[in-house]
């Protein structure tokens, strides 16, 4: 069961809600790398379609720490 028939939310106000939730954790992560003195040693970069059309995302990412110090997306 879909989580907006049980809430009777809106799909777009829990989508919004969990990227809130996701950005603050992000930050709090990356000011905590910062604060450790985190550098990245090996990078790998994807880049895949979000869904089909013409919808892409760029994604960088330190193999070692499993660390994203860098997502794109774009059209």
């Amino acid at each position: 069961m879909e989580s907006t028939s049980i809430t009777k939310i809106h799909w777009e106000i829990i989508r919004k809600v969990q990227k809130e939730i996701m950005d603050e954790a992000l930050q709090e992560h990356e000011k905590e790398q910062h604060a450790n003195g985190y550098k990245p040693r090996i990078l790998a970069i994807d880049e895949f379609a979000l869904h089909t059309g013409h919808s892409y995302a760029t994604c960088v990412m330190d193999i070692y720490s499993v660390c994203v110090p860098f997502g794109y997306n774009w059209e």
